[in-house]
């Protein structure tokens, strides 16, 4: 969760953002009930399709944005757009 501050790349940002939603439902997931199984699967799985969504979008921003080669905050920020 610290590292969500100190990001260098958009993809890494990305990842570090959703990290925490794929590991609060194997935390729940001790209590070994059949309906908290269930739930934290079903948790589990759309958390897995937002994150490979955001980093869709990542890719088609990238692509998108053809006079930039790179990531990188640095680069996407100071970066002039050509007339």
């Amino acid at each position: 969760m610290v590292g969500i501050f100190f990001p260098t790349n958009l993809a890494l940002f990305g990842f570090l953002l959703e990290a925490p939603d794929m590991q609060a439902p194997m935390l729940i997931i001790l209590k070994k009930e059949k309906i908290i199984v269930r739930s934290c699967v079903e948790i589990h799985f759309i958390c897995s399709i937002g994150i490979a969504l955001a980093f869709v979008g990542i890719i088609v921003l990238s692509i998108g944005s053809r006079h930039i080669h790179s990531l990188f905050f640095k680069d996407l920020i100071c970066t002039r757009i050509p007339k």
